[in-house]
């Protein structure tokens, strides 16, 4: 058997055969009871998705494609709050002015 994909958790594992068995690829997880053990064993990659030899060629273009749908083109979101510091410097402005008044 040979790894086909290496995935971030079980449940990408699991994703990820079922897409493979919906192509009639049969595979096996591997590394799937590890991932309890991570405060005691180093980050890594340790579920893997293996598929027999034969299937390699078949399962590696698949995961390609798989990999290719799920890219993310810009990780980081825009921020939501990015315009909020000049409306509390202006809030502050407000309120001092206003404490101000009333001595």
């Amino acid at each position: 058997m040979k790894c086909v994909y290496q995935a971030a958790d079980t449940l990408e594992a699991h994703l990820v055969l079922g897409l493979l068995e919906q192509h009639r690829i049969q595979g096996f997880i591997e590394g799937a009871h590890l991932t309890g053990g991570l405060g005691e064993l180093p980050l890594q990659n340790y579920v893997r998705v293996l598929v027999n030899d034969v299937d390699f060629d078949a399962g590696r273009r698949l995961m390609l494609e798989y990999d290719q749908a799920n890219a993310v083109t810009d990780p980081l979101p825009p921020p939501m709050f990015r315009h909020w510091g000049w409306f509390v410097l202006a809030l502050l402005a407000i309120i001092a002015a206003e404490s101000l008044r009333f001595l």
